[in-house]
């Protein structure tokens, strides 16, 4: 089954098909296992995911002119170089999870581990398509990974690790594997 997440400039008034749930979390709650959420707009929030699903943004016959993109930032404005870790990770994708995001923009997440994504132990990620930028962790400004990543097609840029961290784009800790395949 699949879930309709929007945020800005998209509303639920003019667009009900593309605007089921008002947030991630909400989606994730309904969704059970091998179902997709489906996200166009500007949304912000950290998510935690911690169902076997798909995240992706629109497919070419689900894109709006002006908004043909999907965005999930955890925060409506890049961090500052000593941000505040509490503003989160944008995705944290929980133990168990197998997970696959597609086709998204992840922005603006500042954590202790995974400004943009923080894969725990014993859960998978699958990433293809994706632009992660604009955020910083103490360890792994991009993604910090405890699991198994595999990345494909997907741009990390504009990502730093606070003071005194390690692995801007990516920290793969002692316990994670990680493939990576056509990454700039």
């Amino acid at each position: 089954e699949q879930y309709t997440v929007c945020g800005a400039p998209l509303d639920k008034v003019d667009f009900p098909d593309r605007c089921q749930y008002p947030t991630i979390a909400a989606a994730l709650a309904e969704a059970a296992t091998d179902d997709t959420v489906v996200i166009s707009g500007i949304v912000t929030e950290s998510v935690t995911v911690s169902k076997s699903v798909t995240i992706r943004g629109p497919n070419l016959d689900e894109i709006t002119p002006g908004t043909h993109m999907g965005f999930v930032q955890a925060s409506r404005t890049a961090p500052a170089a000593d941000c505040n870790t509490a503003i989160g990770s944008v995705f944290t994708i929980a133990a168990s999870a197998q997970v696959q995001i597609r086709d998204l923009n992840i922005r603006h997440g500042c954590a202790a581990n995974g400004g943009g994504v923080n894969v725990a132990a014993g859960s998978q990620l699958y990433v293809d398509g994706v632009t992660i930028y604009d955020s910083r962790a103490t360890n792994g400004g991009a993604i910090y990974n405890s699991g198994l990543l595999s990345v494909t097609n997907s741009t990390i840029v504009s990502v730093t690790t606070r003071t005194g961290g390690s692995g801007g784009g990516l920290y793969n800790a002692t316990n994670g594997r990680s493939w990576l395949t056509h990454v700039t």
